[in-house]
């Protein structure tokens, strides 16, 4: 039978030994997922990483005199959520893509600017 709230008591503590464990089995099934891969992003997070990696690639086949994409601002950035559409957080994104590695973002550093070139 499935948990349901009226099989715990937070009073009695009734059902807690099950509650646990359904916690347990929810916290591994969301660890596997992401260890194999299939886990997933909105496609607006990921059309835009893929751009910001197309950029970043593209750039370092050029000398750096000539790169482009060395950093974005907060409004290109925000301007390039929005074309791509799809992106419920902009304002989140830059850490998310920072926490992966694909960009470096510390608003406290750079002029709050997002960093494609890290080379």
């Amino acid at each position: 039978m499935p948990l349901s709230l009226r099989n715990f008591s937070v009073r009695s503590g009734r059902g807690a030994a099950s509650l646990k464990e359904a916690q347990a089995d929810a916290n591994a099934y969301l660890r596997d997922r992401d260890r194999d891969g299939s886990s997933s992003i909105g496609i607006g997070r990921h059309l835009l990483w893929q751009q910001l990696k197309t950029w970043r690639q593209a750039d370092q086949l050029l000398p750096a005199p000539q790169r482009k994409y060395h950093t974005l601002s907060q409004e290109d950035f925000s301007s390039h959520c929005e074309q791509t559409g799809g992106v419920s957080s902009p304002a989140a994104l830059p850490r998310f893509l920072h926490n992966k590695g694909v960009v470096f973002y510390s608003p406290d550093h750079f002029y709050d600017r997002i960093i494609l070139d890290q080379y």
